[in-house]
């Protein structure tokens, strides 16, 4: 069984336990990053956006909200949370990565493709060939932003600690990930570094901004192109 079918059906609950430490509300996390991704796009007109690792589709509909004219598209390895995001959401197109007509019909196809909090759940040995097949579905002119937990960041670490479905976990330093893409025939524009302040203190927020540089927030955002 693939890990997060066993998870999907209580995804948010244990996500909101382990984020309670820090004030819980997964939405706010969630936003922040949406947040950045518009930073990035700017006024870019993006046409298709390929949400990978979707899960239940959250992260999905507030992309489909915040780029109303793209179609977005959710891809992930497990079935049954492919299942939740199809009831979730009926006019966004959700697919299981073990479907190969999903990687025929998309092939540099995604003007965006946003990939958060997934490379640190597979295993080593296998992300080089996930950032390959990415390259293969950005277009030429694509961007792609991966985001990833900061394993500089104590509350960072203490919070994947008490997430159930974080325990077999290898964080990846930004460094990892700007690697990871580069290999796979990307070229890193970026690193954003961002939750300086977790939801508790979100009017500190604001300041954000002028600190993206310091390597020290909870999570960052690899941003990268086509060579």
């Amino acid at each position: 069984m693939v890990q997060f079918d066993h998870y999907a059906d209580d995804y948010k609950t244990l996500l909101d336990n382990s984020l309670s430490l820090v004030g819980g509300f997964d939405e706010y996390y969630l936003h922040r990053k949406v947040d950045i991704v518009r930073n990035v796009i700017g006024s870019k007109k993006i046409k298709s956006i390929l949400d990978f690792g979707c899960g239940l589709g959250d992260t999905s509909l507030m992309l489909r909200d915040s780029f109303p004219h793209a179609r977005i598209v959710g891809v992930d390895i497990s079935e049954i949370s492919i299942e939740h995001a199809r009831t979730n959401n009926k006019d966004i197109d959700f697919y299981c990565l073990a479907d190969q007509k999903f990687i025929a019909s998309y092939a540099g196809y995604f003007d965006l493709i946003y990939v958060a909090n997934v490379f640190h759940h597979i295993p080593c040995h296998e992300r080089q060939t996930i950032t390959g097949l990415l390259n293969k579905l950005m277009s030429v002119s694509g961007q792609i932003c991966v985001f990833e937990h900061n394993p500089y960041n104590p509350l960072t670490n203490l919070v994947v600690s008490r997430c159930e479905f974080d325990q077999d976990a290898i964080l990846l330093f930004s460094r990892d990930s700007r690697m990871l893409l580069e290999y796979s025939g990307f070229q890193v524009e970026r690193t954003v570094y961002f939750l300086f302040f977790p939801y508790m203190f979100r009017k500190l927020s604001k300041i954000e901004a002028f600190l993206s540089w310091l390597p020290l927030g909870a999570q960052y955002c690899v941003v990268a192109s086509l060579k």
